[in-house]
């Protein structure tokens, strides 16, 4: 069995699940207002997006040193996080200072862990990657548990050290496992293939299916190339691109659309009787067509293969939402040509090269990619709005005791995971319009209840934890759905990637920090009553979600 990935995840896991609890430290201990708090949460938000690319462009390229940066980075990070929940609240000169310097080392050192050590897994596990969700789970499972037992300690007296004691612990353990593993393709008797046979998706594009040789083909499979029964016009069958491979392995249906009228006349205009016969080889030049505008900088074709390991966490068909960030290092001016990641085609007349920039720009509206990125940013918006700051909400407004405040944080996390497991069950038997148009309505449903609530009432705690689970069970259906849609609808493997770097930036970066900060003017202008104000704007902000993601929920 492979420890290492396990025991990484967990301890990352050991040392975020105190997170969700900061905001009530600045609150009751700190004496931050809301709006300060709101601030100092969405930087960490906005951070995260350039720091996780950062260092995940830092790794890949010196694979020997991921462990030491993991763990550089997890010493540092930590200490900011320590330096802030050891400040005595009587340095009231100093508090906020000290914040700032907190927030800038987690957003910039600690938030970037999580896609250092799902980039480690990604590695460890080599060409199983399906595998990955089982490996993190393992995470989630400790998350839930450490958020029990976080509330249940803070209880009653806010004995705010148990935080401290968990970070220190968890960046301990995390630090120790960064130095000694070694991030490289494990063997695949450490694995668990065939205990995890039946859990395999067979038509996974992720699995990698070995042939076992026999003794009548041991010596002869090595030798074995079906193209030589054909020339060299078949040679490159052997070498197809991976995104290909992926495309037409899909486990669920999925279409690809239909080519523009001017590219699918010109590929199709030969009919069946004149087509060769199999020995036969002919060439038939398309007419040519006036190229459009052309950005030199932009490599139209990739060597998908050869592009850094980390960003096969963007091509995952249900990734995480804050995995595929990695991929927006791309954005660094020179990236390409630095690392001669593309590829020009050699030996291409001007007639087939204008194709190719046709059939790169056209080949799916720009309408449908718009919709992927607003409806997921309106979305994000949301989460930013009203699951940032929510233990403030329920403790202070609602006067909800810390203990099921823990338990809502496990209510949440098992909602994460069932959501994982449901949208693969649900896919396969609704019609996504449905799936999506129901996750948005309860969310609406849920965001509107919350307006209602009473505090210190029996009947509000047990609502709260309905309403946490389906909101949890909501958003993030929702996300892996519109992820797993990206490779339905777009057809280059490379901007499908890319595509899901900007949703996963917006979803779980930028539109939580834009949510969050609308949440702290709400609230710091309104008071308790902003909290009234606050769902009420979410509402609004799913219904517009809703309405942005028809395009793409409704397209094959």
């Amino acid at each position: 069995m492979l420890f290492w990935t396990k025991l990484l995840t967990i301890a990352h896991a050991l040392t975020t699940s105190v997170h969700s609890f900061l905001p009530l430290y600045y609150v009751h201990l700190l004496k931050f207002d809301i709006l300060t708090i709101s601030i100092l949460t969405g930087c960490i938000f906005l951070l995260r997006v350039p720091a996780s690319a950062f260092w995940i462009d830092l790794v890949d390229h010196r694979p020997s040193l991921h462990g030491v940066f993991t763990g550089l980075l997890t010493a540092v990070g930590t200490a900011g996080i320590l330096l802030v929940l050891s400040v005595p609240p009587t340095w009231t000169a100093m508090t906020l200072p000290v914040a700032i310097i907190s927030t800038i080392f987690d957003g910039l050192f600690y938030q970037p862990l999580l896609v250092l050590v799902d980039s480690a897994i990604i590695k460890i596990l080599g060409d199983y990657k399906i595998l990955y969700a089982k490996e993190r789970q393992y995470g989630k499972f400790v998350s839930a548990i450490m958020s029990v037992c976080i509330g249940w300690f803070l209880d009653d007296d806010h004995d705010f050290d148990t935080l401290m004691v968990t970070t220190l612990i968890g960046s301990v353990i995390l630090f120790l496992l960064s130095l000694s593993t070694n991030v490289q393709a494990a063997d695949v008797s450490l694995l668990d293939i065939v205990q995890c046979q039946e859990e395999i998706d067979e038509t996974s594009p992720l699995t990698k299916h070995t042939l076992q040789p026999t003794e009548t083909t041991s010596t002869s499979y090595i030798y074995y190339k079906p193209y030589s029964l054909f020339g060299e016009h078949l040679s490159n069958i052997s070498e197809e691109d991976a995104s290909m491979l992926q495309r037409m392995a899909t486990t669920n249906s999925t279409s690809i659309r239909p080519l523009p009228a001017s590219l699918h006349s010109s590929c199709l205009s030969q009919n069946l009787e004149d087509a060769p016969t199999p020995y036969h080889h002919s060439y038939h030049p398309m007419p040519y067509t006036p190229p459009i505008s052309r950005n030199n900088n932009v490599p139209i074709h990739f060597i998908d293969e050869n592009l850094p390991p980390s960003f096969e966490l963007a091509r995952l068909p249900y990734p995480p939402p804050e995995a595929p960030i990695v991929v927006l290092i791309t954005f660094f001016p020179g990236y390409y040509q630095k690392h001669q990641y593309s590829r020009h085609l050699q030996n291409v007349s001007p007639q087939e090269e204008d194709y190719y920039y046709l059939h790169y720009y056209h080949q799916q509206s720009k309408w449908i990619l718009k919709s992927f990125m607003s409806s997921l940013f309106c979305l994000g918006v949301v989460y930013g709005m009203t699951q940032s700051l929510l233990y403030i909400y329920l403790h202070d407004i609602l006067n909800l005791p810390m203990h099921l405040i823990g338990i809502i944080g496990l209510i949440m996390i098992a909602a994460d995971l069932l959501a994982s497991k449901l949208v693969i069950w649900i896919i396969q038997r609704f019609q996504l319009y449905v799936i999506i148009a129901s996750a948005h309505i309860i969310l609406v449903l849920c965001a509107l209840a919350y307006t209602w609530l009473q505090p210190s009432i029996l009947f509000t705690e047990l609502f709260v934890i309905v309403l946490q689970y389906l909101q949890g069970l909501s958003f993030h259906s929702i996300w892996l759905l519109a992820a797993h849609q990206v490779d339905s609808v777009v057809l280059t493997g490379h901007k499908r990637m890319m595509l899901k770097g900007y949703m996963s930036a917006l979803y779980s970066s930028v539109g939580p920090a834009v949510g969050v900060f609308i949440m702290g003017y709400l609230v710091s202008q309104h008071g308790t009553d902003g909290y009234i104000q606050v769902y009420q704007y979410a509402a609004g902000f799913t219904v517009l979600s809703a309405i942005l993601s028809w395009e793409w929920s409704t397209t094959d």
